[in-house]
């Protein structure tokens, strides 16, 4: 057998094990946290192609060495508690050092002479009572989300933007209205460490209409309580994505929809509401805390089926953590 081969099929190995330890609850892996690794994916993939064509024992040793490091590493990381650090320089940060304070937005801007502008704004739309069902569009990455909080206007937010800007619109429909709020930015403006230096936007809801949200986002930390709110229809596509949402009490039927690329997602539904999940995730671990399990990819709540109220999760990822708990 050929050597890349070989150690390609450990790498394999290695991995598989990991996600079944994951599986049975005997470790808790985090995939999220070793994105900022992938460097090391060149390093394997390099040392595999100088040395494809040595087969000394010297060579081999050295390959298994940097093999052994490299899965170390992975599997250090992996078992740290989620730092929702992406990118790559918080690595360093904890893994090597350990004091030092890299911020992601100012030290490149301050060298080259440039000085970011800061702003902040407030958004308004009134209330009307003759307005029932409410569409939300929140568009945009880098940036920081926060919804928890009513207010007795339909929409309120309040914004502090270091890079771009967010836009406001609305529409009247048959029965109520459609809200877009959406924001234009760098990928630099969202800052992981501290919310007071990135793009951020407050969201107050009115708790009267039944509303319908749609967030679409890239690299993006969301928090968002619901549970005060009429909540039809959630949808969230992600791209790099920190989320805590907090589900209420369904009217009938509530559908949440969470697409993920790289994220850490915990959802919490209220432990007698009756919650149904469908799971289709590639590279990432789950944990559903008081569900049976109906297939692999399939959980619900005891006492689904005859529930007058229940809850759809249909949650989908690539690399992700998704951890689902009932309050």
């Amino acid at each position: 057998m050929k050597r890349d081969r070989l150690f390609t099929g450990m790498l394999l190995l290695c991995i598989g094990i990991l996600f079944l330890l994951d599986n049975f609850n005997v470790i808790n892996f985090h995939w999220s946290n070793i994105l900022s690794l992938w460097p090391l994916l060149l390093i394997v993939s390099g040392v595999n192609l100088v040395t494809s064509h040595y087969n000394s024992t010297g060579i081999t040793t050295l390959r298994a060495l940097i093999f052994a490091a490299v899965l170390g590493i992975v599997a250090y990381r992996g078992l740290q508690p989620p730092n929702h650090h992406f990118f790559g320089r918080q690595f360093g940060n904890h893994f090597f050092n350990g004091d030092n304070d890299f911020n992601i937005d100012d030290d490149d801007d301050n060298e080259k002479g440039v000085m970011k502008l800061e702003g902040s704004r407030t958004y308004n739309e009134p209330y009307s009572a003759a307005v029932k069902t409410v569409s939300l569009n929140i568009k945009g990455g880098g940036a920081t989300y926060v919804l928890q909080d009513t207010t007795n206007q339909l929409f309120s937010a309040s914004t502090h933007e270091m890079s771009g800007k967010f836009n406001f619109n609305t529409m009247a429909t048959d029965s109520g209205k459609t809200i877009n709020f959406n924001t234009s930015s760098s990928r630099n403006s969202i800052n992981w460490d501290n919310d007071d230096k990135g793009n951020q936007a407050n969201i107050k809801l009115n708790i009267n209409p039944v509303w319908d949200i749609d967030i679409a986002s890239g690299a993006s930390k969301m928090d968002l309580d619901l549970s005060k709110f009429k909540v039809r229809k959630l949808l969230v596509k992600g791209g790099a994505t920190s989320m805590d949402l907090k589900l209420g009490q369904p009217m009938a039927v509530m559908n949440v929809d969470v697409s993920t690329g790289v994220s850490e997602v915990n959802i919490s539904v209220p432990s007698n509401a009756a919650c149904h999940i469908i799971s289709k995730t590639g590279l990432s671990s789950k944990s559903f805390d008081g569900f049976e399990s109906k297939s692999d990819n399939e959980y619900q709540t005891a006492g689904f089926d005859n529930a007058p109220r229940k809850i759809y999760l249909n949650l989908k990822g690539g690399i992700s953590d998704f951890n689902v708990k009932r309050y």
